[in-house]
């Protein structure tokens, strides 16, 4: 992948991994800026594991690496198409690429762009200073469900772990990448303002299509990221579901875009870093908090049951093991086997695991994570999984 090579395809940063075995993604170390000028602040420009296609300048902007390199290098689309896999040691087919394969990389490119924009919107509307949305009193009914204690219908989190209200976006902070989805209008209007078409943004989002989106609770957004860090839609989590409801309307609903390809992708996968044991678990509430927390190679299935195209892309990335860990409920069990099933289907020689969470009171990893610190993670429940 381009990203494991990003060192070297894109020498003029002089990218240099950042934490741990790279776990914090790339840093710059000039003064280069993503708009090809030179500024007075070194060490600005950032590429992050789960963003792996751009190019975040801390001075302001954005720019998808195929955007940078096409105006760089003053690029046609497929002469761009061609270099970034040339960088990536890809190897396209001989043929002359088709108009048809060209706009379908060029949409692909363009949904992309859309989405971030739009993700930066949300993150905006829930937190950010000087955005009239967030000082809503239902934004604020958002902030106070990710605070409030799981045993009152929150999720628990930590102040730490969430973006300070009113303050700017700091992209170096490690928070959970939650938004504030408006009356989705709002969404679209924000974008064209942008620079967008209004077309190309209501054929990329879908967002109105489902009325319930931005009412009765469906505020709650995280976004939803093929591997290669695009946005391919949003999970919408309505903050107002509880047991006195529950069954009577869906706990999430999902962005249309995400209809046909959500069971082929597993939430949060990145590159693998550390020991390269890859934990499988259920919500992608569980990886976002685990990320947050510092525990690393945390995967969603975003349901119950691992699809064989997830279980190929987990092995794509090439790990050491794979551990279970769904969640601490009896009727998980079958769904535990069949994930072993299907991994091994893939791959008999995977060194495959199986994890518990202590006790019955702990649903899932996320509450786990709300109680105690990875390191007791590590020791209590990582450490005593079983082959």
């Amino acid at each position: 992948a381009l990203y494991d090579r990003i060192e070297t395809a894109l020498p003029e940063f002089g990218f240099k991994k950042k934490g741990p075995d790279g776990a914090n993604g790339f840093e710059s170390t000039n003064t280069l800026k993503i708009d090809g000028t030179f500024g007075d602040a070194s060490n600005k420009v950032r590429i992050y594991p789960d963003k792996m296609g751009r190019l975040f300048d801390l001075r302001g902007g954005n720019i998808s690496i195929w955007d940078y390199l096409q105006s760089r290098d003053n690029l046609t689309d497929r002469d761009t198409l061609l270099l970034l896999a040339e960088l990536a040691e890809i190897k396209l087919p001989t043929r002359e690429l088709s108009e048809e394969e060209l706009n379908r990389a060029r949409d692909y490119r363009r949904r992309a762009e859309i989405w971030e924009a739009a993700n930066d919107y949300l993150l905006d509307c829930l937190s950010n200073r000087g955005n009239d949305i967030a000082t809503s009193a239902a934004a604020k009914e958002v902030r106070e469900y990710l605070i409030r204690p799981r045993r009152e219908g929150g999720r628990g989190y930590q102040l730490s772990d969430i973006r300070t209200f009113n303050t700017n976006y700091d992209r170096e902070a490690a928070h959970i990448e939650a938004g504030f989805m408006p009356v989705p209008t709002e969404v679209y209007k924000h974008l064209q303002s942008k620079g967008f078409e209004e077309m190309e943004v209501r054929r990329a989002l879908q967002l109105t299509e489902d009325g319930r989106i931005g009412a009765n609770g469906y505020f709650l957004t995280l976004p939803y990221r093929d591997n290669s860090g695009a946005i391919r839609g949003l999970i919408i989590r309505n903050t107002r579901y509880n047991e006195t409801n529950k069954g009577k309307a869906p706990k999430y609903l999902f962005s249309k875009s995400l209809e046909n390809i959500k069971g082929k992708l597993l939430f949060n996968l990145r590159p693998l870093t550390g020991n390269k044991d890859l934990i499988i678990v259920e919500s992608q509430f569980d990886a976002q908090l685990a990320t947050v927390r510092g525990l690393a190679n945390v995967v969603a299935i975003g349901g119950k049951s691992l699809t064989a195209e997830q279980a190929k892309q987990a092995l794509r990335m090439k790990p050491n093991s794979v551990t279970v860990l769904l969640d601490n409920e009896k009727q998980t069990i079958p769904q535990v086997r069949a994930a072993i099933e299907t991994l091994l289907n893939e791959d008999e020689t995977l060194p495959v695991y199986v994890a518990q969470l202590p006790g019955n009171n702990i649903k899932d990893l996320e509450e786990y994570l709300t109680l105690h610190p990875v390191e007791q993670f590590n020791s209590e429940v990582f450490k005593k999984r079983v082959i």
